[in-house]
């Protein structure tokens, strides 16, 4: 009688298999995750540029029409018609 010294094909590709099912059950939950994620911080800058848009008001009888009136700083992240990170409200440029 031989030595059993490895796996054999069939006992390999049903590991191979338990990993894939496992794989495809994970990454639909780790997408929405990271949804949830980017979901919550964009509700927090929201909430932060609202609060500052009440300072604002309370200040100058009038709501900012710039970011750069707010005194909040934007991550550095932030990107709305930008490039290469830098933020900026002027969409038109580009």
């Amino acid at each position: 009688m031989k030595n059993k010294k490895g796996f054999t094909l069939i006992e390999l590709l049903v590991v191979v298999l338990i990993i894939v099912i496992l794989a495809a059950i994970a990454l639909p939950q780790y997408r929405l995750a990271v949804n949830k994620s980017k979901t919550a911080q964009i509700m927090s800058l929201i909430k932060n540029i609202g609060e500052a848009q009440q300072i604002y008001y309370l200040t100058n009888d009038k709501y900012a029409e710039k970011f750069e009136d707010l005194d909040i700083s934007l991550p550095k992240d932030a990107t709305s018609c930008g490039t290469n990170g830098v933020y900026t409200t002027d969409c038109k440029n580009i």
